[in-house]
């Protein structure tokens, strides 16, 4: 999603850091390091969102957005603070902000929830000029309709939830993915002070563990778990409503709480899957103060029967991941085959690739990509003669433009297996060059994919460092030499250097192996 962000912190190492991950997102970074330069942004162009810092040297981050809110009321406003007590919380959301995070953040948390705040604002803003359409005409019918257009209200509220927390908890690929938006949905829309989730982390298993917790360090329940036999667990086999548990004056279901330290809690919501019970979401008090409405009651069900289909999902999904992985091995173990070369060779790419593109904070499904790209960089070899593959010498021109072809006939390969799609690139350009003299295609600079960029540089280290039917290895020194003098002529700049740095700190003890890196896919 493209916007333009407003970043406030006076630490420049926030900003920096802050900064280039969002622009790496494709979003448009401001950045001041004072109030009075904050505002002055704002005021020469409105940002889309604010990321603000509490602590500035010229006034407070509390003054800040009491000044952008005169001027831009609906402007969505996250607050990035070293301050985590409560009273910090209340004040920056009682301000005007609409999300709270503590320092150090998370880069991958910060982008879901500016992601998740710029949708809700467009959906809100998109919501709220067809409702004063709605209300114009309404009124102009007859008075009694106000009861509609509150419920209408209603209505396109509810909708917004439904699709921002689909869309979310849908995308989720792993559990602690989704536990972390599930966390961050519930919390925004519910502006409660804490919760945690409980549910099934193995099939079959007889308790429900702890997956997450807001609003408290984590230690603090530490070793706690829901026994499925526990009769708090029967309470919700028949009602999947959520239910009061404490501040109620009614001791009958902190009795039958598993451990009293969930009567910090105040609602618990069962998670269910087709009538199959998974889990549990506890909620605290609204940081208002005020109770819990129908529509909170309503909204948390929603989320809690969210989570359960999102669960499903994750478990899918980990199902489908095992037969892609499966699926790749049989594939690589087909190429070693043919070239035993590629054995070593293919492990150390993926791990080098790997490498460098965690040093780029590379998101989940690029990892991916590369990871199973950089394994079949050269799948495209099972087309070519033996006699090439294997030769002691250097190729003739013949030979040569037939080697040329192994990226092209790999990419067909790759194109028909859906799960390798996102692969080709890879496949198809890591022989590319930076100035344009590489193949298949003679793509040059940012035209070459960036994956297929850091695959190249892999590539051509590994190949240089190992002994080959026609040379003996490079040393590691001579390697390194040779990155740097083709940096911007086959290889990316940029890349090359992070790389080398990369080849220094980490000495002879390079490479991973392969088979700890495809068990985090």
């Amino acid at each position: 999603m493209s916007a333009d962000i407003l970043l406030v912190d006076d630490d420049p190492k926030v900003l920096e850091i802050v900064s280039v991950s969002l622009s790496r997102q494709g979003y448009r970074v401001r950045t001041a390091a004072t109030g009075r330069e904050a505002l002055e942004h704002a005021s020469d162009a409105t940002p889309h969102l604010l990321i603000l810092d509490l602590d500035l040297p010229d006034m407070s981050g509390i003054e800040v957005l009491d000044n952008i809110r005169d001027e831009h009321e609906s402007l969505p406003v996250l607050v990035l603070s070293g301050q985590d007590d409560l009273d910090a919380r209340v004040a920056a959301l009682d301000g005007g902000a609409d999300e709270f995070l503590s320092k150090p953040v998370s880069l991958r948390e910060l982008h879901v929830r500016i992601d998740s705040a710029l949708r809700r604002t467009s959906r809100a803003r998109s919501l709220d000029h067809r409702n004063l359409e709605l209300e114009s005409e309404i009124e102009q019918e007859r008075e009694e309709s106000s009861q509609l257009t509150r419920s209408f209200k209603r209505h396109m509220l509810s909708m917004r939830t439904l699709l921002t927390v689909s869309q979310d908890l849908n995308r989720a690929q792993q559990l602690e993915e989704l536990v972390k938006t599930a966390s961050l949905t519930l919390v925004g829309e519910l502006r409660v002070s804490s919760l945690a989730i409980f549910g099934v982390e193995r099939e079959n298993s007889t308790r429900f563990d702890l997956l997450g917790v807001r609003g408290f360090a984590a230690e603090r329940f530490t070793g706690l778990a829901i026994d499925r036999a526990a009769g708090f667990v029967k309470l919700f086999e028949k009602d999947n409503h959520p239910v009061q548990i404490s501040r109620t004056g009614d001791n009958r279901f902190t009795k039958l709480l598993p451990d009293l330290r969930l009567a910090v809690f105040e609602f618990a919501a069962p998670i269910t899957v087709k009538g199959d019970l998974k889990g549990f979401v506890f909620t605290g008090p609204k940081l208002s103060g005020e109770p819990y409405t129908d529509y909170d009651r309503d909204i948390m069900t929603f989320i809690s029967n969210s989570i359960g289909i999102g669960m499903e999902n994750v478990r899918l999904m980990e199902q489908l991941q095992v037969t892609y992985v499966a699926t790749l091995r049989s594939l690589i173990q087909i190429l070693e085959a043919k070239d035993p070369y590629t054995r070593g060779h293919t492990e150390r790419v993926a791990s080098y690739s790997m490498a460098l593109a965690n040093r780029l904070h590379m998101g989940p499904d690029d990892l991916r990509r590369i990871l199973f790209g950089s394994l079949l960089h050269d799948i495209g070899k099972m087309g070519l003669r033996d006699d090439i593959i294997n030769k002691p010498g250097p190729l003739s021109d013949e030979e040569w433009v037939e080697m040329k072809l192994h990226p092209v006939v790999g990419a067909q390969i790759v194109e028909k297996m859906e799960f390798l799609t996102g692969a080709i690139d890879i496949v198809r350009h890591h022989h590319e060059s930076w100035n344009g003299k590489g193949y298949p295609d003679g793509l040059a600079g940012e035209k070459i994919p960036l994956i297929a960029r850091i695959v190249t540089v892999a590539d051509s280290f590994d190949a240089m460092t190992t002994d080959r039917p026609y040379r003996k290895a490079l040393t590691v020194a001579e390697a390194v030499r040779r990155l740097e003098e083709s940096a911007g002529i086959q290889f990316d700049p940029h890349l090359a250097r992070v790389f080398v740095s990369y080849v220094a700190e980490k000495g002879r003890d390079l490479a991973t192996p392969v088979p700890s890196v495809l068990a985090g896919v």
